[in-house]
């Protein structure tokens, strides 16, 4: 019987029950669990795990992330060590990118001055809102949430360039460009949202000189990975440039409460909630217990990234 180390919050009772009927032998992983070394084989189900002391995870052959990005695990060693890496891609990706649409409707429909005004009991028919029409999108990532970002967007008539590593065009975007070429084109663009995994490539990415270089009432978008932005840099040119920033993902979680972003007018910030909705553990669950079936019939593997 294989055995299967689940963080046990993330699935529900009765897929843990189907998965003993495939014959998982099912354990809760905790962050102090001693392992068995005799146990044949091990399959572990969570969000990070330190490969680095392979010793302390004896004979594991499979890790299944509930996350769709895999900074957290180093992938090198886990090849070395023969151990396959299966990650969520795809899970995730509609409800980010409906978060995305609503938070970036509320900024150009001064959601948060109509807010204000109703608390006031103010009458205002002076404020003017900004249309998405014609408005120059950069989607820095076209993978599925790239993707389906620029989906919803193409009825606002927007303009939609993806980046990744070769330029190449995507479907649902009007144009492509290379990701090394951002530095020399960010500054033709209104709205400019980061999906991209955190790696060498991308670990601040945006410091000072990147986001100086963007238009001044350009919105920025994060709901990538919080260390590729330099909170510090953002923090010091936001009074004076862009229009406003939108971040669901920093560079230190939770973020602090002595952060100047937390009070600033142009500042939008969420939790890192911007997966979750009501289909999230659904979709989630359905992408795992999928998987896990494939491994025990030797059938291919969703989403390998090994």
């Amino acid at each position: 019987m294989t055995n299967l180390l689940i963080q046990e919050k993330y699935l529900i009772p009765e897929n843990i029950e189907h998965l003993k009927t495939l014959g998982y032998n099912v354990l809760p992983l905790t962050p102090d669990m001693i392992i068995d070394k005799s146990w044949p084989e091990v399959l572990c189900v969570g969000n990070s795990f330190d490969l680095s002391e392979p010793q302390s995870y004896p004979n594991l052959r499979f890790v299944q992330l509930f996350s769709a990005g895999y900074d957290k695990v180093n992938i090198e060693l886990a090849t070395k060590h023969n151990i396959i890496v299966s990650n969520a891609r795809g899970a995730y990706s509609v409800q980010i990118a409906e978060y995305v649409l609503a938070r970036l409707l509320s900024v150009y429909k001064k959601e948060r001055e109509f807010e204000n005004l109703q608390t006031s009991a103010t009458w205002n028919q002076r404020i003017q809102m900004k249309s998405l029409v014609d408005q120059k999108v950069a989607i820095l990532g076209t993978g599925s949430i790239g993707q389906e970002i620029a989906k919803r967007l193409i009825p606002f008539e927007t303009h939609l360039t993806g980046f990744n590593t070769d330029g190449r065009l995507i479907t649902y975007f009007d144009e492509g460009q290379k990701l090394s070429q951002l530095k020399d084109t960010i500054q033709h663009f209104d709205i400019v949202i980061i999906c991209l995994p955190l790696n060498n490539e991308t670990h601040y990415l945006f410091n000072k000189e990147l986001l100086l270089k963007m238009n001044e009432e350009a919105s920025l978008i994060n709901i990538g990975r919080g260390p590729i932005i330099v909170e510090d840099d953002l923090i010091d040119i936001l009074d004076s440039h862009l229009h406003a920033v939108i971040l669901d993902v920093f560079e230190n979680e939770p973020l602090s409460k002595d952060s100047p972003l937390w009070h600033h007018p142009k500042a939008y910030l969420t939790s890192h909630v911007s997966f979750n909705d009501n289909t999230t553990t659904t979709v989630r669950n359905n992408l795992i217990m999928s998987n896990l079936k494939n491994y025990i019939e030797k059938q291919s593997l969703l989403n390998r990234i090994n």
